[in-house]
């Protein structure tokens, strides 16, 4: 008889719970786990492209600075590939990719810029 007074008892606080309290409380708790877990991988992601940029370039790439640090036609490409390749010389240490890709934005800027003057000399 104890026995199911007891069962009753379990079954009417069961009964008299706030569920719909408690569902914001387990949505809370989600969204800020969610929160938490964006953060992360957004600090993981940023991590890596920053220790990625510290990385030096390849040997295809070393060939293609080389290639320009001679050539005649692109003039501000020939002298920031000479700079990049001086100071690695000097410094004994290789271009990196944050460099490369700085020597890249110049070359193409270069380009850019010669291609539209041809253009206007042809008009």
């Amino acid at each position: 008889m104890a026995r199911i007074k007891v069962m009753k008892k379990n079954v009417t606080l069961f009964a008299q719970a706030d569920f719909p309290q408690l569902s914001k409380h387990i949505i809370k708790l989600m969204d800020y786990v969610q929160h938490i877990a964006t953060a992360c991988l957004i600090l993981i992601l940023l991590s890596w492209g920053i220790s990625s940029f510290k990385q030096p370039i390849n040997d295809e790439q070393f060939q293609y600075l080389q290639g320009f640090a001679t050539q005649s036609l692109y003039s501000n490409s020939r002298e920031s590939a000479n700079y990049l390749l001086n100071q690695a010389q000097m410094s004994q240490t290789e271009v990196n990719q944050f460099q490369y890709f700085k020597w890249l934005r110049v070359h193409h800027r270069e380009q850019q810029r010669i291609h539209f003057q041809k253009s206007v000399e042809v008009e």
